[in-house]
C-alpha cells in the first residue's frame, strides 16, 4: 500500500491565501491537507476549509484538529456537514482535546469523556438522527446519509483505545519510531475489539513533526 501524505495548515493569512497554498499542495502531489483550528492564533478553520475545498478537485481537506470545548457539538455538526457538501468524499474531520484552542481562552481541555461523547453525537446529528441536548430532543434537518469520516486525535493510551472504539481513524501523535506505532496498535486494537470493531478498518495516520531550515543540525535543535 502507497504511503499517503498530507500536510497540516495553519491558517494565518487571509482564507483566500490559505486556499491558494491547498491548491499549490495539489498541484505538488500531496494526498490531502489538514486545516488547523485556533480562533485566537488562526482565521476560522471552516471558512478555510470552505475556500480550500473550492479552490482544489482532487486532495482531502481536513479539520487537524477541531475540538468539543470551544464550540457546541450542535454547531460543530452543522458546520461540518455545510462544508463536507462543498466536497463530497474529501472532507475529513478530525477531533481532539484543543490545547491552544482552550488555552488561549483559559477553559480546560477536552477529556477522553467528552472526546466520546462528541463523536458519537457529532456522528448522529450528521446522520440527522435525533440527539438530547439538557431536556430538548432535536435532530440537524439537514443531516443525512452522507457523514464524513471523523478522526481523533490521541497521544495517551486511553484516548488511544477510545478511538478504537469509536473513531473512523486515528491522529497517533506518538512519533514514528516503529516501536512506539507498535505500542500504539495494540491499544487502538484494544479498543477495537472492546467495541467489536475489526481493527484493520480504522484508518491511521502519523504525525511527522518537520521543520525547515536551511541549516540542518539548527533544524534539529529546533
Amino acid at each position: 500500500m502507497a504511503i499517503e501524505i498530507d500536510l497540516r495548515i495553519p491558517p494565518c493569512g487571509p482564507a483566500t491565501e490559505v486556499a491558494e497554498f491547498a491548491a499549490q499542495c495539489e498541484e505538488a502531489g500531496f494526498d490531502g491537507v489538514g486545516i488547523q483550528d485556533s480562533q485566537m492564533l488562526e482565521r476560522d478553520v471552516f471558512v478555510s476549509m470552505a475556500f480550500a475545498a473550492q479552490a482544489t478537485k482532487r486532495i482531502r481537506i481536513s479539520s487537524a484538529v477541531i475540538n468539543p470545548v470551544t464550540r457546541h457539538i450542535s454547531v460543530l455538526a452543522s458546520a461540518a456537514k455545510t462544508v463536507a457538501e462543498l466536497a463530497p468524499g474529501r472532507v475529513e474531520f478530525w477531533l481532539g482535546r484543543g490545547f491552544s484552542s482552550v488555552q488561549t481562552v483559559g477553559v480546560r481541555p477536552a477529556t477522553v469523556k467528552q472526546m466520546r461523547e462528541a463523536v458519537l453525537t457529532l456522528k448522529r446529528l450528521l446522520r440527522g438522527e435525533e440527539v438530547s441536548f439538557n431536556g430538548a430532543t432535536s435532530r440537524m434537518r439537514h443531516g443525512g446519509a452522507d457523514v464524513p469520516p471523523i478522526y481523533i486525535a490521541a497521544h495517551g493510551p486511553r484516548a488511544i483505545e477510545m478511538a478504537g472504539e469509536v473513531a473512523d481513524g486515528v491522529l497517533l501523535q506518538v512519533g514514528v519510531h516503529p516501536k512506539s506505532v507498535d505500542v500504539a496498535r495494540q491499544y487502538l486494537e484494544a479498543g477495537a475489539k472492546r467495541a467489536g470493531r475489526d481493527p484493520s478498518e480504522i484508518k491511521i495516520a502519523l504525525t511527522a513533526t518537520t521543520i525547515i531550515h536551511e541549516d540542518q543540525q539548527q533544524a534539529r535543535e529546533i
